[in-house]
């Protein structure tokens, strides 16, 4: 993959992830035309974060295929699981599975006269590909062990399982912090393993009861080690 495609893909991550706060999506769901701030927000991640090409008239149009794709995939998405589907893991796989088509699509068919990587060292494509990797693990396992623990919590044979929510800030800021550690750990490897153990350490003894009898924070446990392993290794073996 070239230098364009890891810049737009960087910047999809970050408006879809980060940037999509409980606002953004309470105000996306709810609000007929709501899905226009959250595309507008990608439109605009995209365009700083490849500032440089706003100089050149194609990228425009780059910036216009970004929003209108986002617009229908995104619209398309809640219309479904609103009225006729319920949202689950694989409309969120199927949902980034069409963004990073539509990258995939931009790139083949435009390229910018120059790649970034030319101006400054924060573009390389090594730096790109590392944030992306984070983001996915830090932010994006959020989504990813709540969707989990959706799927799971939803065949359970439990009638007194608790229904799944999605986490508050407190609990995300905690999440976002085990994930940042382990996926460092399994990146570093050697002995940064045990970061992954005193990562949890200090949550199971705090809640020793919800680990001996709570599916939900099972789930969650399972997905983010799984998860930042994923991207640690894979992050470790494109850099080394």
């Amino acid at each position: 993959m070239d230098n364009f495609f890891w810049l737009l893909l960087l910047a999809h991550l970050i408006a879809d992830f980060p940037l999509q706060t409980d606002f953004v999506f309470r105000v996306k769901s709810q609000h007929p035309y709501g899905v226009l701030l959250h595309c507008g927000i990608v439109t605009g991640v995209t365009a700083a974060v490849c500032f440089p090409y706003l100089t050149l008239g194609a990228f425009w149009l780059v910036l216009l295929v970004k929003l209108v794709s986002h617009l229908i995939i995104d619209k398309s998405k809640l219309i479904i699981t609103s009225k006729y589907l319920k949202d689950d893991i694989f409309f969120f796989i199927l949902d980034q599975f069409l963004h990073i088509t539509v990258i995939l699509c931009i790139v083949q068919f435009y390229q910018p006269s120059y790649p970034l990587s030319d101006l400054s060292p924060l573009y390389n494509t090594s730096v790109l590909i590392i944030l992306s990797g984070f983001i996915i693990s830090v932010f994006g396992g959020t989504i990813w062990v709540f969707y989990m623990q959706l799927w799971v919590s939803q065949r359970s044979a439990d009638p007194e399982q608790s229904p799944v929510a999605f986490p508050r800030m407190k609990k995300k800021l905690l999440g976002y912090f085990e994930r940042l550690v382990m996926t460092v750990a399994f990146l570093l490897g050697n002995w940064f393993y045990l970061l992954v153990i005193l990562t949890y350490l200090p949550r199971y003894i705090l809640a020793r009861d919800s680990f001996k009898n709570g599916l939900p924070i099972k789930v969650k446990v399972a997905t983010s080690v799984l998860l930042s392993l994923v991207v640690g290794f894979a992050l470790r073996r494109y850099i080394y």
